[in-house]
């Protein structure tokens, strides 16, 4: 049974129902993806960083419920991907930040979400920053940080489509909504992408073709509590018609659904493909509420994230 907590997150049983065919392009397509590179147990946050990557630790939808998280994990770069707060106060929004300021991380990135109310508004947002300098905000803007000689450049924005009264809502479908710069290693947007950690089908198909055509290495948000988790996108054919099957015909849902299942016996038989730089985005939906109840919160993703480009000046 589905809670009421949490009415879009779908049941394996539900997916069936709905459409066994879908569920089995799913789930095939899922085997024959590659893995996440470097997705790391924060039970464990000893591991080493390697000299070559850059330990990105994500958390979203917080909601002014930092004093229940597991404490933040080390790590080079603290993503928020919005919601810090329920209804976006001053005293919310300054416990949240006094929160975030706090933390260890050299690097601290953060957005809005829809329930971040105060932060659209000029004044308050500039007497937050500078009341705490540690802290990048991002609102339709990219920064580039620096991390042991290598560049990493991060864009975020914190629109969501509208369903609901709330802060930086656009109307689904809006022409010219994701309009990205030409290249970013890491996308931080409050709402997720359609069809990709977003419950229900919550996401965005704009923001899905905007992803595709950016390929960032990392693309981490939040806002559907129910599609928490990571998954590695492969932006080839494959993708493209897994994406498509729930629009098609059955018969064409049918042979391509047979494609992706003879790509996973492939992929079992030859070992999945490794992530590639360019070709592969890792996404992430690092809410922090739960679902089954209200007191469930849990704590940040960590992922390694590889350092491409050494800086020229160094």
């Amino acid at each position: 049974m589905r809670s009421q907590l949490d009415p879009d997150r779908i049941t394996l049983w539900e997916e069936f129902l709905h459409s066994p065919m879908i569920l089995l392009a799913r789930l095939a397509h899922e085997a024959s993806s590659p893995q996440p590179p470097a997705l790391l147990d924060t039970d464990d946050p000893q591991t080493e960083a390697s000299s070559e990557r850059a330990r990105i630790v994500c958390i979203s939808d917080t909601h002014n419920h930092q004093a229940h998280l597991p404490p933040l994990p080390p790590g080079d770069v603290l993503i928020h991907a919005g919601d810090l707060t329920s209804t976006g106060t001053a005293k919310e929004l300054d416990a949240a930040f006094a929160w975030l300021h706090a933390a260890p991380h050299p690097h601290k990135i953060v957005i809005a979400g829809n329930h971040d109310h105060g932060l659209s508004k000029p004044e308050r947002r500039a007497q937050l920053l500078e009341q705490y300098p540690s802290i990048t905000y991002l609102e339709d803007k990219l920064t580039t940080i620096e991390i042991r000689g290598r560049l990493l450049s991060i864009y975020g924005s914190p629109h969501t489509p509208h369903h609901e009264p709330g802060a930086f809502n656009y109307v689904r479908g809006q022409s010219g909504q994701w309009a990205l710069p030409a290249f970013v290693d890491i996308l931080v947007t409050h709402g997720p992408p359609l069809d990709h950690l977003d419950g229900r089908r919550n996401g965005c198909a704009q923001l899905r073709n905007a992803v595709r055509l950016l390929r960032p290495q990392l693309h981490v948000f939040g806002h559907v509590h129910s599609g928490r988790g990571v998954k590695c996108v492969t932006w080839d054919e494959a993708q493209r018609r897994y994406e498509s099957i729930i629009s098609v015909n059955r018969r064409k849902r049918f042979v391509w659904t047979l494609g992706l299942v003879a790509a996973a016996v492939g992929a079992k038989i030859r070992g999945r493909p490794k992530f590639r730089h360019g070709a592969h985005t890792m996404l992430v939906n690092a809410s922090a509420q739960g679902w089954f109840r209200d007191n469930v919160w849990r704590g940040a993703t960590v992922v390694d994230i590889p350092l491409q480009h050494p800086h020229r000046s160094l």
